[in-house]
């Protein structure tokens, strides 16, 4: 894995408590790879959407908050 600049940001914010950390970008530049590594070394649960599906889409994208 290239080594990320950002990779100790995710990872201290993700220590100090913030509920959660968006990561975006260009498709195919390692976002998700950066993101499974930094959890790797921490013991939290993760809840894990990928855009690129339909349903995601769909809710995402959406004003309707009931959903």
């Amino acid at each position: 894995m290239i080594p990320r600049l950002i990779h100790d940001e995710i990872r201290q914010r993700l220590v100090a408590g913030k509920k959660a950390v968006l990561l975006f970008g260009a498709r195919q530049v390692g976002k998700t790879t950066l993101v499974r590594e930094v959890l790797k070394q921490l013991p939290y649960r993760v809840l894990a959407i990928s855009a690129d599906e339909l349903a995601p889409i769909d809710i995402l994208s959406s004003r309707d908050l009931s959903r």
